[in-house]
């Protein structure tokens, strides 16, 4: 059986009851990985624990990309998790944090890369393949030899990475990368899958508010209750959640049974796409 990770920002804490934990859940994933408004206050972390250890569930939080304000915030917060004495994983959307992690010799801390950091062409919608069409000699080298590749298909990435006490790396759902991904499961990686959705752009301020917030106004968190469901010809259908674009990739248990189950986990996350899928 596959390992399931729930995810669990701030809001959702704070109505913790009536959220849904599903049964084969064997994480629980505190904070959110695009919006730092939605990660834990430093008195929602002993309440995260508590509800790990009620659930009997593993341990984790997640952080987005980091201004400078905030990576002094979460490095305190990450000097308290370390303090639980057990083994806590780190999501980092922001490399700065592995290197907090090595630098105040937190031991506890198992930093896992966030899907941010990592770059897949096969990101791309229209996927690049189908741009380029099938039928000549570079469009298929390519879609071999480069779009499914990521930045960690090279060895000296892998060196640095494991130098900076990196234990594992998250990845987009997208099938065609999946037997890179366990040649990364033999070098030791332990690998999170974003189960059924890819990132496909990312913007350095959220695109929700400046399209659907007046100018001058505070988001209000408008994203945290409405989502928006993107149509283009072009690029077909896109969800947007904060400052990310999403797509939709239909899950088949099938994509995944080469994967080391020890060494992986699916992420149940932005869940609400799921109806739009068919």
């Amino acid at each position: 059986m596959n390992q399931l990770v729930q995810c669990i920002d701030c809001y959702d804490l704070k109505d913790i009851e009536s959220f849904q934990i599903p049964q084969e859940t064997s994480e629980l994933r505190f904070g959110d990985e695009f919006c730092f408004k939605k990660c834990l206050s430093d008195d929602q972390l002993d309440e995260a624990i508590n509800l790990t250890q009620k659930y009997r569930k593993r341990l984790s939080f997640i952080y987005p990309r980091l201004n400078d304000y905030e990576i002094n915030l979460v490095k305190e917060q990450l000097c308290k998790i370390n303090t639980y004495d057990l083994p806590v994983y780190i999501i980092a959307n922001d490399f700065g944090i592995s290197q907090i992690k090595k630098s105040l010799s937190l031991k506890n801390l198992r930093v896992i890369l966030g899907r941010q950091t990592i770059s897949v062409p096969m990101r791309a919608r229209p996927a690049m393949p189908s741009v380029m069409g099938k039928d000549n000699m570079i469009s298929n080298f390519a879609d071999k030899k480069l779009f499914h590749l990521s930045n960690l298909n090279y060895k000296l990435t892998l060196k640095f990475l494991k130098s900076n006490d990196i234990y594992g790396v998250e990845f987009d759902y997208i099938p065609e990368t999946f037997p890179l991904i366990r040649k990364l499961q033999k070098e030791g990686m332990y690998i999170y899958i974003h189960k059924s959705n890819v990132m496909v752009a990312l913007t350095r301020k959220c695109y929700t508010k400046r399209i659907i917030c007046e100018e001058g106004t505070g988001c209000g968190l408008i994203c945290k209750n409405k989502k928006y469901h993107l149509y283009h010809e072009v690029t077909e259908e896109l969800f947007m959640d904060g400052n990310a674009l999403l797509a939709a990739i239909p899950f088949k248990e099938k994509d995944i049974q080469e994967l080391n189950n020890e060494n992986f986990s699916l992420i149940n996350s932005h869940s609400w796409i799921k109806e739009y899928i068919k």
